[in-house]
């Protein structure tokens, strides 16, 4: 059956008359005189009585047919677009707070990751200190170096010099001459024309260049088998005010 003649709200806040069979083009505010809706209801009788008349002259009966509404019947939420409400939330907010959750997540894991590494980092270090000692050793007797045997000439000689003047050490014989010049290479300087009487074996001699009491730097000095001329390592450190050099053999 279809819905009775009569005034309909619409979406847009009006109203609207509807004939008994379709909508009609009449409209009225919903405020609007009750005098404007007694006249527009009347022009819808009428039209309502034309149609009933049209359409019982051809049911052999009399009877008006209400046929079946292929519009929105009124009452019924057909206004506007299917499945759609005016306060429903747009799903694009939804994506966006989504994606700055998911930001915030990576931005902890990556905080996390560092954290990590820099632990590891540091503990590696210091089970690499623990192992590997940073200096080494000036001499292969004490308790630094338990259990080595005593080499030859390893007797701890120790001997203090002027820059370029004739010592000995033990049973080695350094002749005059020897300096401290530049270093072409890399460093703050080196010991150069230091060389014995007679060729020698092999030998190891720590170094230190002083300042009165004050260690300015230190080095090592070796020796080539079977010859008399020593090679040094060179100094780093600012050899200014240098006044005697301390040589101790160690091996």
């Amino acid at each position: 059956m279809s819905a009775p003649a009569g005034w309909y709200p619409q979406p847009d806040g009006r109203q609207r008359w509807w004939d008994g069979t379709q909508w009609t083009e009449h409209y009225h505010d919903a405020t609007a005189p009750a005098a404007d809706a007694a006249a527009s209801s009347e022009a819808g009788a009428a039209t309502d009585t034309t149609a009933g008349a049209a359409t019982g002259a051809d049911h052999p009966y009399g009877q008006t047919a209400y046929g079946q509404a292929t519009y929105g019947q009124p009452g019924q939420a057909t206004y506007g677009q299917p499945g759609t409400s005016p306060g429903a939330p747009s799903s694009g907010s939804g994506v966006g707070k989504g994606c700055l959750i998911a930001a915030a997540i990576v931005a902890v894991l990556v905080a996390l990751m560092v954290v990590a590494g820099i632990v590891l980092y540091n503990t590696a270090k210091k089970k690499v200190e623990e192992v590997i000692p940073t200096t080494f050793p000036t001499s292969t007797s004490g308790p630094g170096l338990p259990g080595l045997p005593t080499l030859p000439g390893s007797d701890g000689a120790e001997a203090t010099a002027t820059v370029g003047e004739a010592f000995t050490l033990g049973e080695l014989s350094f002749q005059s001459g020897w300096s401290i010049g530049d270093d072409d290479s890399f460093g703050t300087g080196t010991i150069t024309g230091l060389t014995t009487d007679a060729p020698v074996e092999s030998a190891i001699i720590d170094v230190s260049v002083m300042n009165g009491a004050q260690e300015l730097d230190t080095t090592y000095c070796t020796v080539e088998s079977g010859t008399t001329k020593f090679s040094c390592l060179p100094f780093f450190e600012d050899l200014t005010g240098a006044t005697e050099v301390v040589f101790r053999r160690s091996l």
